[in-house]
């Protein structure tokens, strides 16, 4: 049955969490510069997409012109986390409601290759996808948001 694996995975998201939905959204992963640095950075490729800004050049790095390759870039964070922020929400929550929804499909995609691809049976795609997911790395490197979404590896490894 599919649905003990969701919820496993869901409860796995929820724990792993905690401290976020404790605060309301209002603490983010990660110390405070890593975490303004991200938001600047997703933020800057809303302003892409709105077209207030220039593609390579964010204003954090003014008066230098082409400079988005000198940190990471956030691309996959910014899709959904636009999305949010033309539905109304604010800046922080916006990053924070993407990781939540990350680390689920990070456990998804895992339970996915475990058990339809490799052909695992039900327990063991779930534990080893809670592993993948919910690691140790990942939690010490919480504030590290390049890291967070690491939901296509098993669907390439699937692919190949």
């Amino acid at each position: 049955m599919v649905v003990e694996p969701l919820v496993v995975g869901m409860l796995g998201t929820v724990a792993w969490h905690r401290p976020l939905f404790a605060s309301g959204f209002d603490q983010i992963p990660g110390d405070r510069g890593d975490a303004r640095a991200t938001v600047y950075l997703v933020e800057h490729w809303y302003q892409v997409f709105r077209g207030n800004a220039e593609l390579f050049s964010p204003g954090i790095f003014y008066p230098v012109k082409g400079t988005i390759g000198y940190s990471e870039t956030m691309f996959v964070h910014a899709l959904p986390y636009s999305g949010l922020r033309l539905a109304g929400m604010d800046m922080f929550s916006a990053l924070a409601v993407p990781l939540v929804v990350f680390s689920f499909l990070n456990y998804v995609a895992c339970f996915f290759l475990l058990r339809r691809v490799l052909g695992l049976d039900t327990v063991a795609s779930a534990a080893g996808s809670m592993f993948f997911a919910f690691n140790s790395p990942r939690f010490n490197h919480v504030g590290h948001y390049g890291y967070q979404a690491s939901f296509f590896l098993p669907l390439v490894f699937a692919c190949v």
